[in-house]
């Protein structure tokens, strides 16, 4: 690590604070609510081997998307002309940006210039119950099912058999999926009854469903929850689901409760959705007495399910117990796949807290000092806080003396201001032998703070005050723990309250200023390079051993080469072994430093020619 020859001012910065310019007027009196994803376009496959519902061995390919592509940031506006500062990974060139109008919604990429990005465009008016359900087979045949009299109508037939449909109410479409290889996403119009073919999806569909509170497609493979653009087929999130019996066939169903259900051979579940993972709950008892093809949730909160049978059935269930019955005679022909269509009225506009944000778009409907929320560094995946905890030695650049996953959630309201601030946090891995503490400040004053809850204070290192902030600050200090071995693997929530609503500017962005103090000594501090130290720092180990902070000129924490102590990861990091120096495991690290971050701002990516596996833990795969 000494012999690299680091720029001046390079800071080691793996992230950078992104200005989302937003040009979009709306007509007068309407609104719109705009959601921010992180976007990255690049594919992997992996090779995935599994034991199929039928007892047999399997190996496929199933396409794997980048985990940072997710929700970062979301604004409910009447003018569609304002400003998003948020945190994004240096490397992302792309956001993808969904407009929701009423339930009508359109997208956009837009690009990253820098440290800019604009969305233009213009206004676009919306229109939103009776139910139907719709079907489609593998024999290309799409029909409806009167829910009074369970008469079956055929439609039409369908360019290809499809296993998996979808229905948008507000927009009257109705999206399906060919049943082979390239596996094509199609669009049927209800009203001109029109095909369209949007795009091939290149990997199977068999449970899918469209959530009208996004405007997305989802769709279940395996134990894989992908995220799709009906718009173009762009794939914009992956998440993992833990605990699911059943690798094939079955469905996927957003009740209007919004709550989520998945079926498969095995059984019903709800999901719950956590970190970067989903979580399978069983609602029904051992498996079904049939196998369950194709599943919908009418606007009623009915869920009806059909089975796999050359002549099939229709199963009604209780979604709260499992318990179920069939409903009307077999069927003639097989049903894979199961739609609601409610016949669309004129839309409702409720706002049932009084704050000015409808209930369509607010995300606390029943809160009036509550509208909405952005996060860091997205709605459900960790980012990586990696530190060295020699100080003031250099150590041995392992990053993985005190490792600390967090998340946070800015809690703003209906005029754009933050009222509160949640921050999770989990100590991921602990490499070295000392006792530490970690904590982070905000740039507020302690009076600007109603209330911080969630510390976990244990050693008589720390003193909070009333309002749960360490003593002795002249800025609002929050000690997560003080000793990191008593929380390892245990996820901590820190909640802060704001005395009055602030501008997000004001508030500053996540992480803010995080630190750790070593081996039970409050006064020897680790921040990030060139962050400042708090007010319990002993200032005399500046400048002492392997540290040459220059505070004159605004440099602390960092060697005579200018290597830092501590690095931030929007994402998760896989650290180095043990006394294996970072540079060995991440084969670009080095020409990313000395390039001042120019060249391969995404070295920590896991992408060929990268890596260097023998000298990583990997203990997050």
């Amino acid at each position: 690590m000494d012999e690299l020859l680091i720029p001046e001012n390079f800071d080691f910065e793996t992230t950078k604070q992104l200005n989302i310019v937003f040009q979009d007027p709306l007509k007068s009196g309407g609104s719109a609510r705009y959601d921010v994803f992180l976007h990255s376009t690049e594919i992997h496959n992996d090779t995935v081997t599994f034991i199929n519902d039928e007892g047999v061995s399997v190996t496929e390919i199933i396409p794997s998307y980048d985990e940072t592509n997710d929700l970062i940031a979301s604004k409910i506006t009447e003018t569609g002309l304002f400003n998003l500062v948020v945190s994004i990974p240096a490397y992302i060139t792309e956001l993808y940006v969904i407009k929701n109008m009423q339930g009508v919604f359109t997208s956009n990429t837009i690009q990253v210039n820098g440290s800019t990005a604009i969305l233009k465009g213009g206004f676009k008016n919306s229109a939103t119950v009776d139910d139907i359900l719709y079907g489609v087979n593998d024999s290309g045949k799409l029909f409806t099912i009167d829910l009074t009299t369970g008469q079956l109508t055929t439609l039409t037939t369908l360019p290809v058999g499809s296993g998996a449909c979808a229905i948008d109410n507000i927009n009257n479409k109705l999206y399906y999926v060919g049943k082979l290889p390239p596996y094509r996403l199609y669009k049927y119009d209800l009203v001109t009854q029109t095909n369209q073919t949007i795009a091939s999806l290149n990997m199977k569909v068999e449970r899918f469903d469209y959530n009208p509170n996004d405007g997305l497609l989802y769709s279940c493979y395996n134990e894989r929850l992908y995220t799709i653009d009906p718009a173009n087929g762009t794939v914009l999130t992956q998440k993992e689901i833990e605990d699911l019996e059943g690798s094939e066939f079955g469905d996927l169903s957003i009740s209007p409760e919004k709550k989520w259900y998945l079926a498969t051979y095995k059984g019903v579940y709800w999901l719950e959705f956590k970190t970067n993972k989903v979580y399978a709950h069983k609602i029904t008892q051992g498996n079904l007495a049939f196998k369950a093809t194709g599943m919908t949730i009418t606007s009623n909160g009915d869920m009806w399910l059909s089975t796999h049978n050359a002549n099939s059935k229709l199963v009604k269930m209780n979604k709260a117990n499992g318990t179920w019955e069939y409903k009307f005679s077999a069927y003639n022909q097989k049903i894979d796949d199961l739609a609601t269509r409610s016949i669309p009225q004129a839309p409702v506009i409720e706002d049932a807290d009084g704050d000015g944000v409808e209930d369509l778009y607010d995300e606390y409907p029943n809160d009036a000092l509550r509208a909405y929320n952005t996060f860091t560094p997205s709605a459900l995946s960790d980012a990586t806080l990696a530190f060295e905890d020699n100080w003031p030695k250099q150590g041995d650049y392992d990053f993985n003396d005190l490792v600390v996953k967090y998340r946070f959630k800015t809690v703003m309201n209906a005029n754009d201001k933050v009222v509160e601030l949640i921050g999770k946090f989990t100590v991921a891995h602990i490499g070295g032998v000392f006792e530490n503490g970690f904590g982070f400040q905000l740039p507020l004053s302690e009076s600007q703070i109603s209330s911080v809850t969630g510390s976990n204070i244990t050693q008589g290192l720390v003193t909070l005050n009333s309002k749960g902030m360490e003593t002795g600050q002249n800025k609002a200090t929050i000690v997560v723990f003080d000793k990191a071995q008593d929380n390892l693997y245990l996820e901590r929530t820190i909640t802060i309250a704001l005395q009055t609503p602030l501008d997000a500017a004001t508030v500053g962005t996540p992480p803010f200023n995080p630190f750790i103090f070593i081996n039970k000594d409050r006064g020897r501090e680790v921040h990030l390079i060139n962050q400042q130290p708090t007010n319990k720092m002993n200032s005399a180990l500046f400048n002492t051993q392997d540290d040459k902070t220059n505070i004159g000129q605004g440099k602390y924490y960092q060697t005579s080469n200018k290597l830092p102590w501590a690095l931030n990861f929007l994402e998760t990091f896989e650290y180095p072994k043990e006394m294996k120096p970072i540079n060995q495991g991440y084969t670009k690290f080095n020409t990313w430093a000395e390039s001042g971050g120019s060249n391969f701002n995404d070295w920590y990516k896991d992408k060929p020619g990268y890596r260097n596996a023998t000298y990583l833990s990997l203990e997050s795969q």
